[in-house]
């Protein structure tokens, strides 16, 4: 399937919308927590409707190989910020409020890079100051890298780079780390997690509100839905209409010699994923609810 973006290198909260018409990259892979600049290749593939339907998928054997890459919807005209403005923030202890001042200076963190895709789709790439490590935007391979080992905050490299605004879906952590960097006062605001298209406009909400152009959000979830639509019509095209000829995924994550792996399930946002390419996710189908090893 074409413009597949890696829950590979970061847990299940992949941006579907994003995943779906993502532009065709091979990026070599950074090593965690290695601050060197992203390297990418344009890669040609064709169109999902030059493509010929398996009969039956489930019949097909041996390896294959998906071409990776970053999101290719042009970022939209940033308007001015209207600041100061007062947020919600949700990080799972309660909700609280939130006064932004300033977005010049923006950390955006999440263990799929999600976060920080939507504020350069909102049109503030440039005020990007550091990067989480699955963060690989075409603007963003020389930033510094805030995360140890792909998914810990490292509070002292982002204290370093001085930011006016963090935001962050809270899949990373740890939270003492993220709270810390509230305290010292740093405005920290905490989105909702992008795991399907409903979330994922939520979480655009959010993070237009937190940079002070709330009135931005409906022309980027026009575009993304606009998106989703005409990629959902593609796909259609290529899955089998018999439930009993639809692929039966289970999407793991297992990370080299280091003893990490998860199966991700309901909710995790591989779930979302699958079921949008025509396929059955078995994770959810037994019951596994988000990410577990």
């Amino acid at each position: 399937m074409r413009g597949i973006r890696p829950l590979l290198t970061a847990a299940g909260g992949i941006l579907l919308a994003l995943s779906l018409v993502a532009c065709q990259a091979a990026t070599a892979q950074e090593a965690a927590g290695e601050k060197s600049s992203a390297q990418k290749t344009a890669v040609e593939l064709p169109p999902l409707s030059e493509l010929t339907p398996v009969a039956d998928p489930r019949t097909v054997e041996g390896p294959s190989t998906v071409i990776i890459g970053g999101p290719s919807l042009t970022p939209i005209t940033a308007s001015e910020p209207e600041l100061p403005v007062t947020v919600t923030s949700d990080d799972g202890n309660g909700r609280r409020q939130v006064t932004v001042t300033d977005t010049s200076r923006i950390i955006a963190l999440s263990l799929s890079g999600t976060t920080a895709e939507l504020v350069d789709a909102l049109g503030f790439g440039d005020r990007l100051v550091g990067r989480d490590v699955a963060t690989d935007l075409s603007d963003t391979g020389d930033l510094p890298v805030v995360t140890k080992k792909g998914h810990t905050v490292d509070a002292e490299a982002v204290l370093s780079l001085d930011p006016t605004l963090i935001l962050t879906d809270g899949s990373i952590g740890p939270t003492d780390v993220v709270l810390q960097l509230g305290d010292a006062g740093i405005p920290v605001v905490t989105v909702p997690r992008a795991t399907d298209p409903e979330s994922t406009y939520q979480a655009i909400r959010t993070i237009a509100e937190a940079l002070g152009t709330a009135s931005s959000a409906d022309e980027l979830i026009d575009a993304l839905d606009d998106a989703i639509a005409q990629k959902s019509a593609e796909i259609a095209r290529l899955a089998p209409t018999d439930e009993n000829r639809r692929p039966r995924v289970a999407f793991l994550y297992v990370r080299g010699t280091a003893g990490i792996y998860y199966l991700f399930g309901e909710g995790s946002g591989a779930d979302s994923l699958i079921d949008s390419v025509g396929a059955i996710d078995v994770a959810t189908e037994i019951g596994w609810v988000g990410s577990g090893r």
